[in-house]
């Protein structure tokens, strides 16, 4: 990758990054001055970042699915109680 292409995917990368908006401004204001180095630190910090952060929806959405059931299971219960 050249310092162009790092840079562009930094920037998509920002766009759905969960870091405060004024460290979002910080490394967008120091983007231009920083070597190629730090631009791939910065990247791969941003890319595990979206690692984690999909691996964590994909429990919330696991821990909601087994909630829906659960309750679904226990609606079902009630209503042949009844």
């Amino acid at each position: 990758m050249n310092l162009l292409e790092i840079k562009n995917k930094i920037f998509e990368l920002l766009a759905g990054s969960s870091i405060s908006d004024h460290h979002k401004r910080l490394i967008t204001i120091l983007l231009p001055a920083m070597n190629e180095e730090q631009l791939v630190t910065i990247l791969d910090s941003l890319v595990e970042e979206r690692v984690k952060m999909s691996k964590i929806k994909e429990r919330v959405d696991r821990v909601n699915f087994k909630y829906t059931v659960m309750v679904d299971k226990l609606a079902k219960e009630k209503s042949k109680e009844s």
